[in-house]
């Protein structure tokens, strides 16, 4: 302060105090600043990645009803396949009621010279439901599906009860794009923290150099001025900066 300030301001102690009390001033600032930064990538930028990073595990999808499937029936529990011959007889004989049946069982079904490829409007005649609705697929499956056992399939899962028919793929499908929506908002999000992040930086850069030349008034002053400016200017550039819709650099396939 000698070097800076003439011998007439340095013999009056309560200025030399005030100068004091602002270097200690000046460094509350700067702890608050950087721990603001800190606690800013632990806290925002950390939790925003790691969800964003869910919900792009959650968006993963395959826009087809087939692979859907095979990988929820995948997933059901392994049983005897003539278990499902024996429970699809009980369906052969519920449609049997309003509807003309030419099988009531798998084995009927094969001396009848039904193929396993044939699907099941060709034993159920007349069987024609929505496709949307719950069990509306199952006049357009493979007999294969509903006899494993007469088709001489080695393995099967537990399809009795699974429900598998478009209804519950559209759900499917509409929860998956839902994810994929939060996602691609959550890098939209993703990319304005750093802009906020960048600001929080030279935030702390400026206040530091404010703590280093603290007994320079003029100097500390104008860093202090524009670690302000920039602290409370940082908001309204993240509003009008534009956000890209999507950080991956991938196209979209419409078809």
């Amino acid at each position: 302060m000698q070097d800076r300030y003439s011998p007439n301001v340095m013999s009056q102690g309560p200025i030399v105090n005030f100068i004091v009390w602002r270097r200690s001033v000046l460094l509350m600032l700067f702890s608050a600043s950087l721990g603001a930064f800190i606690f800013f990538l632990i806290g925002d930028v950390w939790t925003t990645f790691g969800h964003m990073r869910d919900m792009q595990q959650f968006a993963t999808w395959n826009a087809s009803y087939s692979q859907w499937k095979n990988q929820t029936t995948t997933g059901l529990q392994e049983i005897h396949c003539q278990e499902i011959d024996i429970h699809f007889e009980s369906v052969l004989k519920s449609y049997a009621r309003t509807h003309v049946v030419h099988a009531h069982s798998c084995a009927e079904m094969k001396g009848n010279g039904m193929k396993c490829e044939d699907q099941v409007d060709r034993v159920i005649i007349g069987c024609r439901k929505p496709g949307f609705l719950p069990g509306g697929n199952l006049c357009q499956e493979a007999i294969s599906d509903h006899c494993p056992y007469a088709c001489n399939l080695a393995k099967c899962r537990d399809t009795r009860n699974a429900t598998l028919d478009y209804t519950l793929f559209s759900i499917h499908f509409a929860r998956a794009m839902l994810y994929k929506l939060m996602e691609q908002f959550t890098r939209g999000e993703l990319f304005k923290l750093a802009l906020s992040g960048i600001a929080k930086f030279v935030t702390v850069i400026l206040t530091f150099g404010a703590c280093l030349c603290w007994a320079d008034w003029p100097r500390s002053r104008l860093m202090l001025f524009f670690a302000w400016f920039v602290t409370f200017s940082a908001p309204f550039i993240r509003s009008v900066v534009f956000t890209p819709t999507s950080l991956t650099g991938t196209t979209l396939n419409r078809s």
